[in-house]
């Protein structure tokens, strides 16, 4: 059985991690981001990765940087076959990505080449993909540009999102990593060379992507909305209070007159307009009517439509704005 240098962080990694211990494989050392400051008291808090690999007894490495001459060491006197690199947060130096005989082998959320970067699976659903999957890839210095070894297709479900997609790809992880390092030692796998990426770079997302722009096509936030849950999340504000939208979907028909509820029919509304009918709340898009399932208003729990306009009926006319 081979011995793993296994290097992650998130949720996301800790199928894998935890497949490669039920397989057997000897992890000689799980690598993950240093414990980071969490709360109101700014307690440091363990990675998942952390927090799993103790509960499993194995042994966890923190480096501050890769670079060092620290951190060479340790993972050299690993004496590794291979290192498994799931979501770790870091590059690999070229020093360190020449360490193990086997190499280094990445899992990547995505059937590369497309969506190389560092949120897939958001962009994924936000760009209307039917399929993404894992790929397992031979690192290379460049950004998810390396051979491909194999790949695990899914098909995404209908309303999928941010969250659930997340949760069936890293259960695929499990699988692959497993899979991959099998076929590795059995000489099926022949590395293949990525041709050129058909998407854009699947950059990183922060917080203030999570902003609504109600000039888009209702379909399209629709995406967004389910791509950005639960992080970054989807907002915008109410006389400068932030409204989380959690859940929304494309009114029937669009704008036309002869299908939007009685109260609606006044199509020349700005986008962002907040339109209250029969305790169902809308907001006026680009073309047509996005409903608005399920919210968070500023300094609240989560709600149904429905409960927060047995309180904010004043809502009605008003605009949901971009920023405050």
């Amino acid at each position: 059985m081979l011995d793993v240098v296994f290097m992650g962080t998130p949720d996301f990694s800790v199928a894998p991690l935890l497949a490669l211990y039920e397989s057997g494989f000897r992890i000689k050392l799980v690598v993950t981001m240093p414990d980071k400051p969490r709360g109101r008291g700014q307690e440091l808090s363990f990675s998942p990765v952390k927090e799993t690999a103790l509960r499993l007894g194995l042994p966890v490495y923190q480096p501050v940087s890769l670079k060092s001459e620290e951190a060479r060491l340790r993972l050299e006197e690993c004496r590794a076959d291979v290192f498994i690199v799931v979501a770790y947060g870091k590059i690999l130096p070229g020093r360190l990505l020449a360490l193990p005989p086997m190499g280094c082998i990445n899992l990547h959320a995505s059937l590369l080449p497309s969506y190389r970067g560092a949120a897939p699976v958001q962009w994924a659903i936000i760009n209307g993909e039917e399929k993404s999957g894992i790929t397992t890839m031979q690192m290379d210095e460049g950004l998810d540009t390396g051979d491909i070894l194999r790949s695990y297709p899914l098909t995404l479900a209908k309303g999928e999102t941010g969250a659930t997609l997340f949760a069936k790809l890293s259960h695929l992880a499990g699988m692959a990593v497993i899979d991959t390092l099998q076929g590795l030692l059995e000489g099926e796998i022949v590395p293949q060379r990525q041709p050129e990426t058909d998407t854009a770079y699947a950059a990183m997302l922060t917080k203030k992507d999570g902003a609504l722009d109600f000039d888009d096509t209702v379909h399209s936030l629709e995406r967004r909305i389910r791509g950005l849950f639960p992080w970054p999340g989807s907002f915008g504000y109410v006389e400068g209070r932030m409204l989380k939208i959690l859940e929304a979907l494309p009114y029937p028909g669009g704008r036309e007159k002869k299908s939007l509820p009685h109260s609606l029919m006044d199509t020349d509304q700005r986008t962002g307009t907040l339109l209250v009918q029969d305790s169902r709340l809308f907001v006026v898009c680009a073309d047509g009517l996005l409903e608005i399932l399920r919210l968070q208003p500023e300094g609240k729990k989560a709600m149904t439509a429905g409960a927060f306009l047995r309180g904010n009926t004043a809502v009605d006319g008003k605009r949901l704005e971009r920023r405050k």
